[in-house]
């Protein structure tokens, strides 16, 4: 969920739905943006537990969970976090990177959409939706790898002060035979 704050909050109704308030697409600063990212994390948990998570006991936090239709992740140690909001960076930056376009591209395009009047209309709602989604998708980025940079820095000053945290993140995907556990348990 995210809560932006109005683009014009003295604005009022138009008498006419066919009619744009404002010409200029919405723009934002994502560090002063509200998001709950939380249910995106809980996945990105699952996504980046290793055997080690939970004092070396994840598989069996899984297996007592498979049946568990509300079952999430919760959170678990300090590189658990790390590695999820990198997963969640990494997973987002990616989807960015599907569109053909950059976001600055997509808002100037907006942008002009509006000033030749092609609201309402199939053009000027495909490139709305494509820039909302290029907007969120760069928020969620950002807000995530910011955290996860926050988690990396405390846990560098907590080494120097002689605890030591895993955080690792795999350059490459894992070998196909370190998943062989799971069909062999039948957990896939």
């Amino acid at each position: 969920v995210v809560t932006l704050s109005p683009r014009s909050p003295e604005s009022d109704p138009l008498e006419s739905s066919d009619i744009l308030i404002t010409d200029m697409p919405p723009k934002f600063d994502p560090r002063k943006l509200g998001m709950d990212i939380s249910r995106l994390v809980e996945t990105c948990r699952l996504l980046a537990l290793t055997t080690d998570d939970y004092d070396g006991n994840a598989l069996q936090v899984l297996k007592d969970n498979m049946s568990n239709a509300t079952f999430a992740v919760g959170r678990g140690s300090d590189a658990l976090e790390y590695r999820a909001l990198m997963f969640l960076a990494r997973l987002s930056s990616t989807a960015l990177l599907q569109y053909k376009i950059k976001p600055v591209e997509a808002y100037e395009r907006v942008a002009q959409l509006n000033k030749e009047n092609a609201f309402p209309g199939q053009s000027w709602t495909t490139a709305q939706l494509q820039l909302g989604e290029m907007q969120s998708l760069q928020a969620v980025s950002g807000i995530a790898f910011g955290h996860a940079k926050k988690w990396e820095e405390d846990a560098k000053n907590e080494r120097s002060t002689g605890t030591t945290a895993f955080f690792k993140i795999r350059e490459q995907s894992c070998p196909k035979e370190y998943t062989e556990i799971l069909d062999e348990e039948g957990l896939v």
